[in-house]
């Protein structure tokens, strides 16, 4: 039988850690879909901590995992490779901006074409900040010409087969492990993606992440190396 698995990695969202999680398993319930939630506390300083133990004891579907210091997008959803037994597999952003409905159509669209199916936000301009939606075209558009790759967006999630992830190598430390994966994906396996969109919702609460100095680092020097690797 199929299941999912979905890594949930969160720094400091004890605002809207609860209603994601919550929701969440209400729509994989309601979709009779198997799963298992893996929680990655990447060393929250707030009430996220024991908001993701409550969870914890709520659903035997919930796996805890606490980092003592921050390790990254990149690192949880490696960890989730290595902790999780699911047919499938792929991630949440902790902060609301992505529904849970997302996760479901990715899901059932994956199962239906037999290929990867990965996310896009058609309403990015109207919720993001100027800035980060300026970049983020900026990002889109190098990407595509970099690596070849005809996807609308390499930055939310996407549900892929387990198994075949665990054999990709993946170095990407920060929120460039999904562009990782879209690359190295295509490169092994030469498939095409189902591509499915959605419409992004306002943060919940906690800080913007993606525009700290160091992610932007991070992201440069990924590409660099990704790009050399292939």
């Amino acid at each position: 039988m199929h299941s999912l698995g979905i890594i949930i990695p969160f720094l400091n969202e004890e605002v809207s850690l609860d209603d994601v999680v919550k929701s969440l398993r209400k729509k994989l319930i309601e979709n009779k879909i198997n799963y298992k939630i893996l929680l990655v506390d990447d060393g929250s300083t707030d009430q996220s901590s024991v908001i993701a133990q409550n969870l914890y004891y709520l659903d035997p579907n919930i796996i805890l995992i606490r980092n003592p210091t921050p390790l990254n997008i990149g690192n949880a959803y490696k960890e989730g490779l290595k902790t999780l037994n699911t047919q499938f597999i792929c991630w949440l952003p902790s902060d609301g901006e992505i529904p849970p409905e997302t996760i479901i159509k990715c899901y059932n669209s994956t199962l239906d074409n037999d290929k990867p199916s990965i996310s896009y936000p058609i309403n990015g301009k109207a919720v993001r900040p100027f800035f980060r939606y300026f970049l983020s075209k900026i990002f889109q558009g190098s990407c595509r010409k970099m690596f070849d790759i005809d996807i609308i967006y390499f930055n939310a999630i996407g549900v892929y087969p387990l198994s075949m992830l665990q054999g990709l190598n993946l170095i990407s430390e920060g929120f460039t492990i999904n562009l990782e994966i879209i690359v190295k994906f295509k490169e092994k396996f030469q498939v095409n993606f189902n591509q499915i969109p959605f419409a992004l919702e306002p943060r919940n609460g906690g800080k913007e992440k993606a525009l700290k100095m160091k992610n932007i680092y991070n992201v440069i020097k990924t590409l660099i190396d990704l790009r050399r690797s292939i």
